[in-house]
């Protein structure tokens, strides 16, 4: 690793020159493939947590994202269909095959739940990132390449994690806070994928409309359908119709 006097940043390299790890002092992090394509990021936030997002090693117009994963526990993981793999909340997790099917099922220690015992969760999203989870606060994910080799810890943050005595009392905010962050995770997709359009043709005078990924449609129309029958504000329901409108 090269750390440059008076820099506000540290570097790693691949052997033939090209970026594989910029850490920032805050803690903030940008990890790349040895394509040179952007690997993973990670955020600090004000409270000390951690906000990770995993893209995958893709050529084609746009790069798919692959897991996020919040300060409070919240997480998710995509198959390379673009299908739910992993989800963590609060309360526990599950993982699901391509097709949606649950194949597996756990509940963190709480006073309002039975524990379900959890053995170590392996996940190779691609072949060089890797997620584990080995419990609420320990998620970790690494990425292996060419000689080099990052890892981070995404799980909870203790000063992030809320614990719900009753389960039912968190209800209708926990689906809120889900609902408003899968819309912001679409339109950071769509913005991402229209960003890559741009960069490969930038002497295009006017860019053809980008057409979405059958998977994208779905989703949108389910979280419209989900989010009119929940408790939120006005603002937050037209939160969630802006950032989905380009998947409409």
């Amino acid at each position: 690793m090269e750390d440059h006097d008076g820099a506000e940043f540290v570097q790693k390299y691949y052997s033939n020159g090209t970026t594989f790890l910029t850490e920032f002092l805050d803690g903030s992090a940008q990890v790349f493939y040895p394509s040179g394509l952007l690997a993973l990021v990670v955020v600090v936030t004000e409270e000390n947590g951690r906000v990770c997002i995993v893209f995958d090693d893709s050529d084609a117009s746009y790069q798919p994202v692959r897991a996020l994963f919040q300060p409070d526990g919240r997480a998710t993981c995509y198959h390379s269909n673009g299908n739910i793999w992993l989800t963590l909340n609060t309360s526990g997790g599950q993982c699901l095959d391509e097709e949606g099917a649950r194949v597996r099922r756990w509940a963190w220690s709480s006073p309002s739940l039975t524990p379900t015992a959890l053995h170590p969760v392996f996940l190779s999203l691609n072949k060089t990132v890797g997620v584990r989870v080995l419990g609420s606060e320990q998620v970790f994910v690494s990425i292996l390449a060419s000689g080099q080799q990052a890892k981070f810890n995404v799980g909870a943050c203790c000063a992030q994690a809320k614990c719900y005595p009753d389960g039912a009392a968190a209800g209708p905010s926990v689906l809120k806070e889900e609902l408003l962050l899968c819309a912001a995770r679409i339109r950071i997709h769509v913005a991402i994928q229209g960003i890559c359009q741009y960069l490969s043709t930038p002497s295009h005078p006017r860019l053809p409309k980008t057409i979405q990924a059958p998977y994208l449609h779905v989703l949108t129309e389910r979280l419209l359908k989900v989010s009119a029958g929940a408790t939120m504000s006005e603002s937050d329901r037209a939160f969630i119709h802006r950032c989905l409108q380009e998947c409409l």
